[in-house]
């Protein structure tokens, strides 16, 4: 299909492929904040109403229409990326009116760019394919807050040129000088699925020699207020109540009986081609979508050495990897899949030998493109020739993940797998 000559990560543990790899190798942690929940509003404005309950009284903890919510005040966990390292390839003045999405991407594409080392000189035959699952939601809700509280006249035009979702794509092109076709996808968990598979076509077709590939979302106060009314991202507190780092705000992404969602933000921007170079990082042999995760065949994940899962504690989508586990993948010993009664269970004793397996989402957080960072970390592993120990532990063993750093012998194939409810994914890529 196509190689990966770059990579170009920015994420909660830092920029660029040597802090992504000092992650794997556990050197270095991820930057975990505590955002806040409250949306702020103009204080001359007039407060709305508030919620109120069935008997007609104020009350928070209602949904405005009579029905009991739960909620919780405080901090909500982050994975915070930071694009203090823009500087280094562009002005700061140039940086001015751009919003931090937009220079998410701009850092991972001139990264990704610089990391390959190709001299680039016709502009015209590379092409742009970015994808995000949310969007620039901050510029967004604040560019719709400018219109609820301020009407027409008080939109901001900045605001408004941020806040579409190919924003970034076009800041891409216009500072780095591409000048080859310009594509931005949100299809939510699929996102970087169908941005890989319009650089394949593209790739394949010749429309262009390379493709700048990328997906990333960010965090905003909404984001955070909707996972918290699911269930998701509440911090543990110290005795004085005061939310803290700890064991229950880290993501548990093979507990997939729990939420564990931890929200992210981040953006991994590839440079793909067509040829092998040497150097080049893995060579993506397959990419294979189907609308369930039943669909997918048995024998296509039995030839890989390791599949590294996309699971970032949803426990929505959890279930369908347990039923693809259930199905496929070795199982030592059923106890962590078995604490669900919902959750299907298999006599460890049938498991077939199998890949060995692996999950990454604690090191970069819970985002709906998350299968990209896990593509970066796959690419990561086959220039390296070794898989690097799982970010998740099984609780007891009760999967074969990886637990040590293994050899990776060239011919040898990671996988990359998503599921959800209404897809699955499965990417191989090759070592060279």
């Amino acid at each position: 299909m196509f190689s990966i000559l770059g990579i170009g990560p920015v994420f909660a543990g830092g920029c660029g492929v040597a802090s992504l790899r000092a992650a794997l190798e556990g050197s270095i942690q991820p930057r975990l904040s505590l955002a806040g929940l409250s949306l702020v509003r103009d204080s001359n404005l007039a407060p709305r109403e508030p919620n109120r309950d069935r008997q007609g009284a104020a009350n928070p903890n209602h949904d405005g229409e009579g029905a009991a919510v739960q909620t919780e005040s405080g901090p909500v966990p982050v994975y915070e990326a930071s694009v203090d390292d823009l500087d280094r390839f562009m002005p700061r003045r140039a940086l001015r009116r751009l919003d931090k999405f937009t220079r998410m991407a701009l850092l991972a594409s001139f990264m990704a760019v610089k990391d390959a080392g190709l001299p680039i000189e016709d502009r015209s035959r590379i092409g742009i394919v970015f994808g995000t699952g949310f969007g620039p939601l901050e510029t967004t809700f604040r560019y719709q807050d400018k219109i609820i509280d301020q009407g027409d006249r008080g939109a901001s035009p900045t605001l408004f040129a941020n806040s579409v979702h190919n924003a970034p794509a076009s800041a891409v092109s216009i500072f780095m000088k591409i000048k080859g076709p310009c594509l931005t996808i949100t299809n939510f968990e699929r996102t970087t699925t169908e941005v890989l598979r319009s650089a394949s076509a593209w790739l394949s077709r010749g429309t262009v020699d390379y493709v700048l590939a990328g997906v990333g979302d960010e965090y905003c106060a909404v984001l955070g207020y909707a996972l918290r009314r699911l269930g998701a991202g509440k911090p543990n507190r110290d005795r004085e109540g005061a939310a803290v780092h700890t064991e229950s705000a880290r993501i548990d992404p093979l507990r997939f009986d729990r939420c564990s969602y931890v929200p992210a933000e981040g953006f991994v921007t590839f440079l793909l081609g067509r040829e092998v170079r040497n150097g080049a990082y893995a060579r993506v042999c397959d990419l294979v979508s189907e609308p369930s995760c039943d669909r997918l065949d048995s024998a296509l994940l039995a030839a890989h050495r390791a599949v590294f899962l996309a699971a970032n504690g949803d426990r929505s989508s959890g279930r369908f990897y347990n039923r693809l586990l259930m199905r496929d993948l070795p199982v030592r010993d059923s106890n962590l899949l078995a604490r669900d009664s919902n959750l299907r269970v298999r006599d460890s004793n049938l498991a077939p030998a199998g890949p060995r397996i692996a999950a990454y989402s604690p090191l970069y957080g819970s985002m709906p493109v998350g299968l990209g960072f896990d593509l970066a970390l796959a690419g990561i592993s086959c220039r390296a020739g070794r898989l690097y120990p799982s970010a998740a532990g099984g609780g007891g063993g009760e999967l074969d993940l990886l637990t040590e750093t293994t050899p990776l012998h060239d011919g040898e194939r990671i996988g990359c797998l998503e599921c959800s409810s209404h897809h699955a994914t499965f990417i191989s890529l090759a070592k060279h």
